[in-house]
């Protein structure tokens, strides 16, 4: 299911209003969105954002209204979040690589969550916390098994993220180690089987059994993490948040309450992708029509450069495209195969391999649907000198220029 609430009429608009290219935001695919994953989670479960999908202030500051946390992997995110107003007591400061500017920052704005990857990491952190102060110290474990069917898998495997599941009493009997009060683990990115995230949710409250089993610490804080699946190729199929609601209740509802925790523990769930992918659609325009030797090629102004490094694990660029005309068509129409490219100056700056359209013209607007995750924060945007494009909201028939 694409982003369809957003009308070829709404597009057009934008696109008069703002120029091309620009991404166009639609208020009822956030909150759409936004409740879908929500319910689908249990209730005692927390939901944090992955700022490096999107730090769109828009999608922030909605966010943060509906009580969501926030996950930062950079200084530079950090910033975004706390501009947006997000309070301190709502963010987790992660990433690998945390340097001490950004531990100190988060720290003297009054950050108090943090998902460290090694134990350097948390002796920058211990070296320089504020004495009787209250902090939630999570360690990222990259588990020895996951179920793995996941675009991209980060666990389970040899990987820089965080520390291997047989090293965890090493970082508790460490120097800083009685900090720890929770884990963090990610499985992977785009899963489109419930079955999968809830076998990998399960593997993780019995990995915090074993911890309580073995050191008898409990767990003030557990993160699972996400990997909720968004279609970008006919091949994938829509998760099913049914049988994923249904899944993760019955665990919950086994493993919530057993000794490894306390009464107070706090469960979370992340998503970037999931939450915010279908709320923007990109808007380019035709800037040339070519033949090659047999191909035919549409040439716009949005390829990589808003579109995202094309990657098969975080952007495919959807199969689908919109083909809006500038002005009434001339009859007869006729309709052929197209390469849609960008207008950088590299031949993997390609938005689609081969597409009909109906008799596009210099000036139509060619629309990339889902675009709301991993495009503008994925792109090489300074690439040709092509920098940052317009992003606009539409809500209910009026457009805000997102500053």
């Amino acid at each position: 299911m694409r982003n369809t609430n957003i009308s070829d009429g709404t597009l057009k608009k934008a696109a008069e209003l703002y120029s091309t290219p620009c991404l166009c935001y639609e208020q009822s695919e956030i909150i759409h969105w936004s409740n879908t994953l929500r319910t689908a989670l249990p209730e005692r479960a927390e939901l944090i954002y992955s700022v490096k999908a999107s730090p769109n202030s828009v999608l922030l500051r909605y966010y943060r209204d509906r009580g969501f946390y926030f996950e930062t992997a950079s200084e530079g995110e950090l910033v975004f979040v706390l501009n947006a107003a997000v309070k301190p007591v709502k963010i987790w400061v992660s990433g690998q690589g945390k340097t001490e500017s950004y531990i100190n920052k988060a720290i003297s704005e009054g950050v108090t969550s943090f998902i460290f990857e090694s134990m350097h990491e948390l002796e920058i952190f211990g070296e320089a916390l504020k004495p009787n102060h209250a902090y939630n110290c999570s360690i990222r474990i990259n588990p020895i098994w996951v179920a793995g069917t996941s675009l991209l898998q980060t666990g389970g495997k040899s990987s820089a993220f965080g520390i291997d599941e047989e090293n965890i009493h090493s970082v508790l009997n460490s120097k800083y180690g009685y900090l720890i009060n929770g884990i963090f683990v990610y499985a992977g990115s785009q899963y489109f089987s419930a079955e999968d995230i809830i076998s990998n949710t399960e593997y993780i409250f019995r990995l915090a059994e074993r911890i309580y089993r073995d050191t008898g610490r409990k767990l003030v804080n557990l993160d699972f993490g996400g990997g909720f699946g968004v279609p970008e190729h006919d091949s994938n199929s829509e998760l099913d948040m049914i049988s994923l609601k249904k899944g993760l209740d019955e665990l919950f509802a086994k493993f919530s309450d057993t000794p490894c925790f306390y009464d107070h523990t706090c469960f979370y769930f992340e998503s970037g992708r999931y939450l915010s992918a279908r709320t923007a659609c990109l808007i380019t325009s035709i800037m040339d029509i070519k033949t090659s030797r047999g191909n035919n090629y549409v040439i716009t102004n949005g390829g990589i450069n808003c579109l995202g490094v094309k990657q098969k694990e975080y952007r495919m660029f959807p199969p689908f495209v919109r083909h809006i005309r500038h002005n009434k068509a001339k009859a007869p129409l006729h309709e052929k195969e197209y390469i849609i490219t960008g207008t950088t100056c590299t031949p993997i700056d390609i938005t689609h391999p081969g597409i009909k359209l109906c008799s596009p013209s210099i000036g139509d607007y060619i629309c990339i649907p889902d675009c709301g995750a991993y495009s503008l924060t994925f792109s090489p945007q300074n690439f040709n000198g092509f920098y940052s494009v317009p992003e606009i909201l539409h809500s209910a028939g009026n457009f805000i220029l997102i500053t």
